[in-house]
């Protein structure tokens, strides 16, 4: 039997259990909060996109299914810092203006554009390959060589 591997394999395969549970406490939380109380719900969506698209990530077979999760899987990365900013600033009674929600999630936003933009650009990475490796599987390499 081999422990390391089979608790990599639980980890892995109780990252769409762990979504659901994201999405279920979101989703109760969502309708029973009050009107103004409700980042943590928000940031519950954000954190289940991140880790379904990062479940969806570490399955992906082929590079054009795997630039498409990873889109979905950073936009609620992207989410995380700002949902969290704000509720923590609704938690503590000092709650963030709307001009400093506008900017927060504005920027998330502005950099998922950017990501999805990239053919374009380049910002964030020039290429992507998907290649075999013979320690871990496989891996993604963005422009260097890592086996």
């Amino acid at each position: 039997m081999n422990i390391p591997s089979l608790v990599l394999e639980s980890l892995v395969f109780g990252l769409p259990y762990l979504t659901l549970l994201y999405v279920t406490a979101g989703v109760l939380l969502l309708f029973r909060a009050p009107a103004g109380k409700r980042w943590f719900a928000l940031l519950l969506f954000a954190m289940a996109a991140y880790a379904f698209g990062y479940f969806l990530e570490l399955g992906a077979t082929d590079l054009a299914a795997l630039l498409l999760v990873r889109r979905f899987e950073l936009l609620g990365a992207l989410l995380l810092p700002p949902l969290g900013l704000l509720f923590v600033a609704d938690l503590t009674g000092r709650p963030a203006g709307r001009a400093k929600t506008v900017v927060w999630l504005g920027l998330s936003v502005c950099l998922w554009a950017l990501l999805l933009t990239n053919d374009l650009h380049h910002g964030f990475y020039v290429s992507v390959e998907l290649r075999a490796c013979r320690t871990c599987g496989r891996r993604i390499s963005l422009n260097r060589d890592l086996c």
